[in-house]
């Protein structure tokens, strides 16, 4: 019955503004102002709520909106509505958030040509986090179906990209989802900025005393400029190494961090440190894999953003020696303070601009030291086939201070503090339930609050395929006696891959017995705790565990058991016990405490080119962990 106001409705909105009595609605509700703009609050959404089924509309709105949002709303209902979509169930990559309903959604991060990033916080968890939402009907406008599928397979191969890579310097993707209006990818929150804003901040403010009475120019900090392209050349080094490349390297892919001198763990700061810290400690992130694709697909068109695409991608040459040509053009505005090449958008006469040969105007900039010249220009270089690749370049004397020293020889090994020793000596002899809750605090940890771990596993070699079982013994074996280093690495070899990734590194490296991780636990708990009621009962515990209540049932019952000491049907474990299990001796991890210790490790020079990780996600994970545990239950096994 509501079909020809729904249809009337679509029309209308599509066409860029609203029927009469959409208008009068709005009107009637919007009592405030916001920036010059009428918008409907929150205390208004209830009796705007009541009066849209006048309009033929049975959804709510969720949140406050401006005149546009309100036109957006109506028209993805509409759109929704007549071509019969219903919502589609979630599929999650790390098993928390399914639909909006998860989220509060706290203030729009910026928008793009299909949709916005949005920051939310985690209902549940109140974890902050980006949610980048890619609308099916951009700007209230239809897209065909050829328009949406294309849509479709970009948001697919992101996701399928980011799952595959787990790396300190790429973001993270905790989960993601889709209904009527759009999907949703929630990522890692950069709480920084990105790099095009960090150095527009900086033009405004502290770099008018470096402005370049010449040119005009201010160039950013050299140690900044170098930190941040080295941090970007690691990503990229491990990027195209598993096959990927990004292909749309820019100002405003590169988010940041502060990079924290000291461990810090999730949830023991509140609040982000000021804007000016990340110029003194950046830590770098390379975020939007939307164009990114496998090295091994075929090359279709030019990809990215004009002023950083390569020569060769104008004419579909896709790479991975493009995103070194893109991250070239970062490395110039960085030095020099402007673009290094001014390209036109239309393909053809882009292709007239390279056949030119162009090269970067380093006569229009201030001076830049001739090293960091040189390695600019060999980015910059238009035959592909001439540019070096980013492990090459993470090798230049340019990079030595960042790089660190090199070790005499490839076996040798590191000193290890006896605490993280005695914490990866341990890595095979822990629960499920301890491994599923230190590899959950390993991926909630930004990267940039543990750099002693980081220090430790490039010691360790763990560069180009993560920490082998026979370097760990060797690290291990002074410090824990051959016995127990030999048992670890036994741990590490039945894996599957058979090494420490990073991620894996890191939740062997936690100890939950630390009082400093109670306040984790506790929130674990509290999340596990679905009814409140301050207990966990077996079906609680299987969430928390990612198990299945009937494949894993005699695991389950068997941890009920050593939580409660019963097995009644209605047994049921207090945050006591809980937090008794993981209870280890009292006293301080030592984290802090062997800071120094570690800041002296030996690194070799491609330490930083590739840190795995396999980007499993957290349910797979411990799906693998529950049925080894169940297989070793079988009889006849000891």
């Amino acid at each position: 019955e509501d079909s020809p106001k729904l249809l009337a409705l679509m029309a209308m909105v599509r066409e860029g503004r609203l029927s009469k009595d959409a208008e009068a609605l709005f009107e009637a509700h919007a009592k405030k102002q916001k920036d010059g703009e009428a918008f409907v609050g929150a205390e208004d959404l209830p009796k705007l709520a009541a009066a849209l089924p006048s309009l033929g509309v049975r959804r709510a709105p969720k949140s406050v909106m401006t005149r546009r949002e309100f036109q957006e709303f109506l028209f993805h209902y509409a759109v929704s509505q007549q071509s019969g979509t219903k919502t589609r169930s979630a599929q999650t990559v790390c098993g928390r958030y399914r639909s909006l309903d998860d989220f509060h959604v706290m203030t729009n991060l910026g928008e793009g040509a299909t949709g916005r990033v949005l920051l939310a916080k985690a209902k549940k968890t109140e974890d902050r986090l980006a949610l980048k939402v890619v609308h099916k009907a951009p700007y209230g406008e239809a897209l065909s179906g050829e328009e949406l599928e294309m849509l479709r397979n970009s948001i697919k191969s992101e996701v399928e990209h980011l799952q595959l890579l787990d790396h300190p310097h790429i973001i993270r993707l905790h989960g993601h989802f889709e209904d009527a209006e759009a999907w949703y990818l929630a990522l890692q929150y950069c709480a920084s900025g990105d790099l095009a804003s960090v150095m527009e901040e900086y033009k405004e403010d502290d770099g008018l005393d470096s402005k370049c009475p010449r040119t005009g120019l201010i160039q950013m900090p050299l140690r900044f400029s170098l930190k941040v392209t080295y941090q970007v050349l690691s990503a990229l080094s491990y990027m195209h190494g598993r096959g990927i490349m990004h292909l749309d390297l820019k100002g405003q892919n590169i988010m940041f961090h502060v990079a924290y001198k000291g461990t810090v763990l999730p949830g023991e700061v509140s609040g982000h440190p000021p804007p000016f810290m990340v110029m003194k400690d950046p830590h770098a992130m390379l975020v939007d894999f939307g164009t990114s694709r496998k090295t091994s697909a075929p090359s279709e068109g030019p990809v990215g953003t004009p002023a950083y695409m390569a020569p060769e991608a104008w004419d579909g040459k896709l790479t991975p020696k493009a995103d070194i040509f893109g991250l070239g053009g970062v490395f110039f505005q960085l030095l020099a303070g402007k673009m290094a090449f001014q390209v036109p958008d239309c393909p053809d006469i882009a292709e007239c601009y390279w056949q030119m040969e162009p090269t970067a105007p380093w006569n229009e900039v201030p001076y830049v030291a001739p090293q960091c010249q040189e390695v600019c220009d060999q980015m910059l270089r238009h035959d592909f086939n001439m540019r070096p690749d980013a492990k090459e370049l993470l090798l230049h004397p340019i990079f030595s201070d960042l790089r660190g020293a090199a070790p005499e020889a490839a076996e040798q090994v590191p000193a290890m503090p006896k605490h993280y020793a005695e914490l990866l000596a341990n890595y095979g002899d822990r629960d499920v339930l301890q491994k599923c809750l230190r590899m959950k605090l390993a991926m909630d940890w930004s990267p940039n609050q543990m750099p002693s771990f980081q220090r430790l596993f490039l010691a360790l070699g763990g560069a180009s395929a993560g920490v082998s079982p026979a370097r760990l013994s060797a690290a291990l074996r002074p410090v824990v006696g051959d016995a127990r280093a030999q048992r670890a690495a036994a741990a590490v070899a039945d894996g599957s891959p058979p090494m420490l990734d990073w991620t894996e590194f890191v939740a062997a490296l936690v100890d939950l017995g630390d009082p400093k991780a109670e306040a984790f636990l506790r929130r674990a708990f509290d999340v596990a705790d679905s009814d409140g009621d301050g207990l966990l009962g077996l079906k609680e515990l299987a969430s928390m565990m990612h198990a299945d209540e009937k494949k894993h049932a005699l695991l389950l019952q068997e941890y009920m058991v050593a939580l409660c000491g019963r097995d009644s049907p209605g047994a049921k474990i207090d945050w006591a016990a809980f937090s008794r299990h993981f209870r280890s001796a009292p006293g301080e991890s030592g984290e802090r405490a062997v800071e120094d210790q570690l800041a002296a490790l030996p690194q070799k020079p491609s330490d930083l080119a590739s840190l795995p990780g396999a980007g499993i996600s957290l349910q797979k994970r411990a799906q693998t962990l529950l049925d080894q545990a169940m297989r070793s239950m079988e009889p006849g096994r000891a």
